[in-house]
C-alpha cells in the first residue's frame, strides 16, 4: 500500500452516485483541495439529481494524522445535508474510529464490504 496519498472523485451517471477513492496518507493541502472539488461535485449532483449519494472507498488508505482527520470531519459537515446518503468503506479499526464521528451528523454508514455499501446506497 502506498504511503503517498491520493484522492479522486468521479460520478457514475447511470447510478447517480459520486465515487470517492482514497489511497495512502494525505497532506492537509491534498484534503483541502479534495474537499473543494467534492463540494462542487456534491452541489452539481444535488442540482442534477435532487439528492446526493456518495460511495467513499478508503480500503487503500491508511489512518490519517489527527489534523487531517479533523479537517475531514469539519469539511464533511459543511458539504453534506441531513438527507444525503454517504457509504464509507474502510478496512481497519482505526479508520473506522476516525470515520465514526461522521456518521452522527448525517445519513452515513460505515461498511467493510463494498457490495453492501453500494446496495445500501441503491436503497437510500
Amino acid at each position: 500500500m502506498s504511503q503517498s496519498g491520493s484522492l479522486s472523485i468521479s460520478v457514475d451517471p447511470s447510478s447517480r452516485i459520486i465515487h470517492v477513492d482514497g489511497e495512502g496518507f494525505w497532506t492537509g493541502e491534498q484534503v483541502a483541495r479534495h474537499f473543494d472539488n467534492l463540494s462542487r461535485a456534491v452541489a452539481e449532483a444535488r442540482t442534477a439529481y435532487g439528492r446526493v449519494r456518495v460511495f467513499v472507498d478508503l480500503r487503500r488508505s491508511v489512518p490519517q494524522s489527527q489534523d487531517v482527520a479533523a479537517t475531514i470531519v469539519s469539511s464533511t459537515m459543511e458539504i453534506y445535508h441531513q438527507a444525503d446518503c454517504v457509504a464509507l468503506v474502510v478496512t481497519g479499526a482505526l479508520q473506522k474510529i476516525q470515520m465514526k464521528r461522521l456518521t452522527r451528523a448525517f445519513n452515513a454508514l460505515i461498511f467493510d464490504d463494498a457490495a453492501l455499501a453500494l446496495a445500501w446506497l441503491d436503497e437510500c
